[in-house]
């Protein structure tokens, strides 16, 4: 069984599909997947640009969902979660911080 230290997530906001992937680091320093989900994104993406952010957070829930579920852990066990989105405007920044990730959901 892994410890929440060596859990890690990736987030991809795709025009067709929201995916997630969860994985668990080795001794090797490798990645294994343990988890993911992809639900489709319901025009909440159009072009790799979030136009819909209210229906874009519904579909990442599910998504992660169902990553969970295959992983047997949930979001608070992930040490680093990355995102890809592509868009106008988007800059990257990188950092080591430890952060609360928080859905509002109705």
């Amino acid at each position: 069984m892994f410890s929440n230290q060596n859990i890690v997530c990736a987030v991809e906001f795709g025009t067709s599909k929201i995916s997630v992937l969860i994985g668990e680091l080795t001794a090797k320093n490798k990645v294994e997947l343990i988890g993911s989900g992809a639900v489709a994104s319901g025009n909440a993406v159009v072009k790799g640009e979030i136009s819909d952010m209210k229906r874009a957070v519904e579909v990442l829930r599910k998504a992660f969902d169902i990553a969970e579920k295959k992983a047997d852990c949930n979001l608070s066990d992930c040490r680093v979660i990355t995102v890809a989105v592509a868009g106008c405007g988007i800059t990257s920044h990188q950092e080591t911080a430890r952060i609360t990730v928080v859905f509002l959901l109705p």
